[in-house]
């Protein structure tokens, strides 16, 4: 049973570092201008506050945390926005942490509308890695838009923004024939 587990922890740190280095990929494409410009299609913010809020979610998780986790204190950096350098520098320190990760019980903060009191829940290491990745889809399904409209001249991997369980989906319509 461990290794099985020992299998699941390893794919899913495998997707975590995949996440991690098309982000690299992507910011290596763009030049300074095109990463950090406001951008109307995405309701004039830029393609780097997109790549700083995963960078800092990821940040939160894999390097700052211990047992509690609050993503609502994460470093907030317009550094990561206006220069593509940090932002790669940034990736390559979560993808050297990786090899660090162990799972372990975790508190979870939480902001809920206007409620005045934080509510907690508990949470795991594995877990929230999980969410990251989920998260960072997310937020390439918004790159994904600016880029292929604004910069068409940089190619895009297939799939980009597209959570895994839906591109499972639409692959097994194709084999039904």
């Amino acid at each position: 049973m461990d290794s099985e587990k020992d299998s699941h922890i390893s794919l899913l740190l495998g997707e975590t570092q995949r996440i991690l280095l098309l982000s690299k990929y992507l910011i290596q494409q763009l030049n300074s201008e095109e990463f950090s410009s406001p951008l109307e299609i995405i309701q004039n913010n830029s393609i780097s506050q997109h790549f700083r809020h995963i960078i800092e979610f990821y940040g939160q998780l894999l390097i700052e945390a211990k047992d509690k986790l609050d993503y609502d204190l994460r470093k907030r950096s317009s550094n990561l926005e206006s220069n593509p350098e940090l932002a790669l520098q940034s990736i390559d320190r979560l993808l050297d942490s990786i090899g660090e990760i162990q799972d372990r019980p975790m508190t979870l903060f939480m902001t809920l509308g206007q409620v005045k009191f934080r509510p907690t829940i508990q949470t795991s290491m594995l877990r929230e890695i999980a969410y990251c990745n989920e998260h960072s889809i997310h937020h390439f399904a918004l790159i994904r838009i600016a880029i292929s409209n604004c910069f068409p001249h940089i190619e895009l991997p297939s799939g980009l923004g597209i959570a895994n369980s839906t591109q499972v989906y639409i692959n097994s319509l194709q084999y039904r024939g």
